[in-house]
């Protein structure tokens, strides 16, 4: 993977998942491993363009939020959506949607998304729709995006990494409860969330676990 995919998995991985309870510190934290300083002046040096580079507008963009600086990280990714490079330009709408999410702007976050998702047809954006969706506690769109995701006819469970399965079945179960779903329901999908939970993810099994201690009431 390269090191503008690992930069954004690591992004979207932590930014939007709210309903697990990770932190914008914890984001700031991990981004602190890349040198964003040196790989701007690497493009900066090799350039000569490099004000309308899409690359350098991305990585000012993550110099700026890991500064907490939101709204001038979106300018820049704002810059970054005139690429003609199609990879740039997923990436960019990934990022956006992401930090739209972060400052509240959800309608605008899930456009980001829904155009990313449009474009890719990789299940992991849907996964994100969801999570905007609970955010703003919408939680009958969230079914419908879970619906999509469960239904895709390209959704080959085998293909599909097991940390958006888990995130995919945990968001469902947390959605149906909050509708006043059968307990059956929601207690079939933990279940199936703690099928492809990584047994590492401490945060994820406690959140799992959570859910099911609220259902049976324990």
């Amino acid at each position: 993977m390269n090191i503008k995919r690992r930069l954004f998995a690591l992004i979207l991985s932590t930014l939007l998942t709210n309903s697990m309870n990770c932190q914008i510190n914890d984001l700031f934290s991990e981004l602190n491993s890349f040198h964003i300083d040196s790989m701007i002046d690497s493009v900066e040096q090799t350039d000569p363009n490099s004000a309308s580079n899409s690359s350098l507008n991305l990585y000012y963009a993550i110099k700026y939020s890991k500064e907490g600086k939101v709204k001038k990280a979106i300018r820049y990714i704002d810059n970054s959506l005139k690429a003609e490079d199609s990879t740039t330009y997923l990436l960019a709408l990934q990022f956006r949607g992401a930090l739209y999410g972060l400052i509240g702007k959800y309608q605008k976050a899930l456009k980001d998304f829904e155009n990313a998702y449009n474009i890719s047809k990789e299940p992991e954006f849907l996964n994100y729709l969801v999570e905007v969706s609970i955010l703003s506690r919408d939680y009958h769109s969230a079914l419908n995006y879970l619906k999509v995701f469960f239904d895709s006819d390209n959704n080959n469970y085998e293909s599909i990494d097991s940390i958006t399965l888990a995130h995919a079945y945990y968001f469902r179960a947390y959605s149906l409860r909050r509708t006043d779903s059968a307990d059956s329901l929601v207690l079939a999908d933990l279940h199936n969330a703690l099928r492809y939970v990584s047994q590492e993810d401490s945060t994820g099994n406690f959140y799992i676990h959570l859910e099911l201690v609220k259902v049976y009431g324990t």
